[in-house]
């Protein structure tokens, strides 16, 4: 093997490798999210009949049965999502931001916005793990009028502390990722740098 035939495929590789880092660090939310436009559409459509105003608890309870069953049919959903409210918070963020796809929603946005706050009610600590949820829940049960203030506090903290954990195994996760596909690509690169011939 000659170095210009090296070269090509040193080069080939490497094109390879920045392919796979950009699919495995891109947010592919937007296919998730193009179904969910039309699928809470038809929810809203559905309990809209015949011109009645259904209650936001009605919505709020079909939206969070259609996310858990959109979750049991794409799990990778969960990953971008970790929970209802969160998916509705991006819902409600792109038909505030005027996009095209999410423009079918702008007639119920007004009752998307109430079924979420209803379900962050349910949900105080929407933002975190569900095991960061409990412990949090806990936290919360040893609440008093006399150390309301304290243990809100600490709380806070703690969510902010969680947020933050979360944030950076995600963040190690991807460079994990990346670090384990800049390695493969030196193997090969390795191999090839044995079979040429100068």
């Amino acid at each position: 093997m000659g170095a210009v035939t090296f070269l090509v495929i040193y080069v080939l590789l490497l094109l390879i490798m920045v392919a796979i880092e950009i699919y495995i660090l891109s947010n592919d939310k937007y296919k998730y999210l193009k179904i969910s436009y039309r699928s809470v559409k038809t929810i809203c459509d559905g309990l809209c009949t015949e011109g009645a105003t259904p209650s936001s608890k009605d919505v709020a309870e079909e939206l969070n049965r259609f996310y858990n069953e959109y979750i049991q049919e794409m799990p990778q959903l969960k990953r971008l999502y970790s929970n209802v409210v969160v998916w509705l918070d991006a819902i409600i963020f792109r038909i505030d931001f005027g996009n095209k796809q999410a423009a079918v929603l702008k007639t119920y946005v007004q009752l998307l916005k109430q079924s979420r706050d209803l379900l962050a009610k349910e949900n105080p600590f929407n933002k975190c793990e569900k095991y960061q949820q409990s412990i949090l829940r806990d936290i919360e049960k040893i609440k008093t009028a006399d150390n309301e203030i304290l243990v809100q506090n600490i709380i806070d903290r703690t969510q902010e502390e969680f947020l933050r954990l979360s944030g950076d195994i995600k963040k190690n996760n991807r460079l994990n990722i990346v670090s384990i596909a800049i390695g493969i690509i030196g193997i090969l690169v390795s191999i090839l740098m044995t079979f040429i011939k100068f």
